[in-house]
């Protein structure tokens, strides 16, 4: 096991973990095993441990059983003797513990490939305190398609099929080819919702998930969406590296490209307005905009410059392909 040890930091991977943070599958609530789609998807489990084999484990969730591929790309999380956080193997896995599995659907159900496998106190809930505010930012997601829209209050029908209540502001920032306000939603939209949850009067009763939006991300065929961090910038250029591109991708900066930068306060998120000049080598940012149908390049129509953070560098949450037409 290597002994180097650091602040953990799944980022937006629990976001987003997933789709960066306003794409991932971060939530508060177990997902479902894959369900064979053709196209991959990032999805997040939590599940106890059953087997470990030679390149994967197998879990049990709440939803089934689930296999989770583990290659030489994987980033494994585990406890160490003293309560530590290190980076392991997949020999470091117990058995008939819980885990947290961060990756990509296959077309076979119930089978992911896992990006990311943390155990123990790495990645459970009582670490999110220590997460950086960006990691924060991406706890608690919903992704689905708009059913109704009254005042500030939008109805999300799920993938999943449950319903979920979404307050907006006037401040909540809207994704769509760019920034754009809350009153250009419609129903219909498919969209994706970062926010912060809103605890039920009663407790004892099952009422559908509320969350006050911070963000929502319109999904349009040919946009995609990425988290990572600047690698180095040149002129309108910059390369991100992202898990799935460590080598860097190529985001192009225009005139048409605008900025706002995120800070977060008392697990409050607030945009303010940015500049090009902002985007420098170290920064984590997400970035929306015309996605190349490869996913190596991207047009940015809008760029989020995220709070400073120790996150590990190549390791911020993982990109969105383009919608397909």
């Amino acid at each position: 096991m290597k002994r180097n040890t650091f602040m953990l930091t799944i980022s937006a991977l629990t976001a987003a973990l997933t789709f960066t943070l306003f794409g991932g599958v971060a939530s508060a609530q177990t997902p479902p095993p894959p369900t064979g789609t053709e196209t991959p998807r990032p999805v997040r489990i939590v599940g106890r441990v059953d087997t470990v084999s030679t390149n994967s484990i197998a879990l049990t969730t709440r939803q089934g059983q689930v296999t989770a591929n583990v290659g030489p790309n994987t980033w494994i999380l585990v406890q160490q003797t003293g309560g530590r956080c290190v980076e392991g193997t997949l020999q470091d896995i117990q058995t008939n513990m819980p885990a947290n599995v961060a990756g990509m659907t296959t077309a076979q159900r119930g089978v992911i490939n896992a990006r990311v496998i943390t155990q123990g106190r790495c990645g459970m809930p009582d670490e999110k305190a220590k997460r950086p505010q960006q990691g924060k930012a991406a706890d608690h997601l919903a992704m689905g398609t708009i059913k109704a829209i009254s005042g500030n209050t939008i109805t999300v029908t799920t993938d999943r099929g449950p319903e979920v209540t979404v307050n907006t502001t006037a401040d909540t920032v809207v994704l769509n080819s760019g920034f754009k306000s809350v009153s250009t939603l419609k129903v219909g939209d498919k969209i994706e919702v970062l926010g912060n949850p809103v605890k039920p009067a009663d407790k004892s009763t099952t009422s559908q998930r509320t969350l006050n939006a911070w963000g929502v991300r319109v999904v349009i065929p040919g946009n995609g969406i990425v988290t990572g961090q600047v690698k180095s910038v040149s002129g309108n250029t910059v390369t991100l590296t992202t898990p799935r591109s460590r080598d860097g991708m190529t985001v192009t900066l225009d005139s048409s490209t605008a900025y706002k930068r995120l800070a977060m306060a008392d697990a409050k998120a607030t945009l303010t307005n940015a500049t090009q000049a902002d985007v420098k080598v170290g920064s984590n940012m997400i970035v929306e905009g015309v996605s190349s149908s490869d996913g190596k390049t991207l047009t940015a129509k809008a760029v989020i410059l995220l709070p400073d953070g120790k996150a590990r560098a190549g390791n911020p949450a993982k990109p969105t392909r383009p919608a397909k037409p």
